[in-house]
């Protein structure tokens, strides 16, 4: 009768031993798709928002001065720098504006861009991108758009 009791505990727990890897492999992988995921929504939601002050400036700028618009985004987790970059050979851009985020995905930086026909001056420290409700003030200056950055 002993036996039989022993044999059903070692049973019992290869059968936990298999239950367990099986249960910490799916948490794995389910993490990792999950941080993807967050990954990705991040990038796009830089994105909507670049391409949202690009949109803006030209209206703003086609309104003329001394139109105004304010732009409520919501920075995401891993943005970490503001470019504006006028002319730029480089990329094929020459004779617009390139607007260009930095966001931390992992290790890796990747760069959110998009362009405008507008020319853009920006009074943003670089120190103030960071996650979070920001409000993008747009001005409207005769001749360029001025971008001006709060939290």
């Amino acid at each position: 009768m002993g036996r039989k009791r022993g044999q059903a505990a070692t049973e019992y727990l290869i059968l936990s031993g298999f239950v367990f890897v099986a249960i910490s492999v799916g948490v794995a992988i389910l993490y990792s798709y999950g941080t993807e995921s967050m990954r990705d929504i991040a990038s796009a939601q830089m994105s909507k928002i670049c391409q949202d002050i690009a949109s803006t400036s030209e209206s703003v700028y086609y309104m003329g001065e001394p139109a105004r618009r304010t732009i409520d985004a919501s920075f995401p987790t891993g943005v970490k720098k503001m470019e504006v970059e006028r002319n730029d050979p480089a990329t094929g851009c020459t004779e617009c504006t390139e607007i260009r985020f930095d966001l931390l995905k992992g290790k890796e930086t990747e760069k959110v861009i998009c362009s405008t026909n507008v020319n853009i001056s920006v009074i943003i420290d670089n120190k103030s991108i960071s996650p979070g409700l920001k409000h993008i003030r747009v001005d409207s200056r005769g001749d360029y758009v001025l971008l001006n950055m709060s939290s």
